[in-house]
């Protein structure tokens, strides 16, 4: 019984430690929520607070050419004035593409 007892504290252990919003990919660095969360804590960032730090879309482009006609960072039209960070990355759950929505062909990892 008593290693049975174990696991469940372990797990709920686990399971409120992941679902803590402080915990996330920038926290890891030990850069503070109020960063990216500039309006309200639980806000989705701008991407004026994402390209402060990780540089301007062109910049971003520049990184990510490798992917040629799938390069994320330079999305076509209608997207190309609609498409935020925070669409494709997260920083408290699982990022996804939005790109692959349309382009299922397309052969990228998103961080």
């Amino acid at each position: 019984m008593k290693p049975m007892f174990f696991l469940w504290i372990i797990f709920v252990a686990f399971a409120v430690f992941a679902s803590e919003p402080e915990i996330s990919k920038h926290g890891l660095f030990n850069i503070d929520c109020k960063v990216c969360h500039t309006d309200e804590l639980y806000s989705k960032p701008s991407m004026e607070v994402c390209t402060g730090c990780h540089g301007g879309f062109n910049k971003l482009a520049l990184s990510t050419e490798k992917y040629g006609r799938y390069n994320p960072h330079q999305p076509h039209e209608p997207y190309l004035d609609d498409i935020e960070c925070a669409d494709c990355h997260s920083m408290h759950d699982e990022s996804s593409s939005f790109c692959l929505v349309c382009h299922d062909d397309a052969d990228f990892r998103v961080p």
